[in-house]
């Protein structure tokens, strides 16, 4: 992890770490506004690391068997993957990615209809997958997969509760 000053935190003199920021939407407040059925998340975030695996966001279930994620591979830039009853059901890998490079992805899913966008240009498309029983979203990490959380700047997340035409992941990504 980097180092960087924080908020104060109070210690009456002995040394203290700040437990990491978790952010997630989960319960009866993620069924609020959920659409179990097609949906899209548009990110933007600066790339900082290259050396590991970081999430960027995940819809999960708390398993790594039903889940939709965006996250940031080793030497890459942004991908999406789609995993329902343990089964892959998209994975859509991007090239790589300068180092603090500001980057937007959108990724969006539908039975039988998957789509990955980076920075205006299509990375993938799949067209034959289900969708999983997800009933959180993370931001930055995935509960499931805790070992890699993002370590670096989301500078916005966006989630459309139907799955956006591939014109308009290209404009929301440029």
């Amino acid at each position: 992890m980097a180092s960087f000053a924080t908020s104060y935190i109070p210690t009456s003199g002995s040394t203290a770490t700040r437990a990491a920021d978790v952010a997630s939407i989960t319960g009866a407040d993620f069924k609020k506004w959920f659409n179990p059925d097609e949906g899209t998340v548009v990110a933007e975030y600066e790339n900082t690391q290259n050396e590991k695996t970081a999430f960027v966001w995940s819809l999960e279930d708390g398993t790594s068997d039903e889940r939709i994620y965006g996250l940031q591979r080793v030497n890459q830039a942004g991908s999406f993957a789609v995993t329902d009853n343990g089964s892959t059901q998209a994975d859509i890998t991007s090239g790589s990615g300068s180092l603090s490079q500001p980057l937007k992805i959108a990724s969006a899913y539908k039975i039988n209809d998957f789509a990955h966008y980076l920075s205006g240009s299509q990375v993938g498309t799949d067209s034959s997958g289900a969708i999983p029983s997800v009933n959180s979203l993370y931001i930055g990490l995935s509960s499931a997969t805790p070992d890699f959380p993002r370590n670096g700047y989301i500078k916005s997340i966006k989630y459309y509760p139907r799955r956006l035409s591939n014109a308009q992941l290209q404009e929301l990504t440029q």
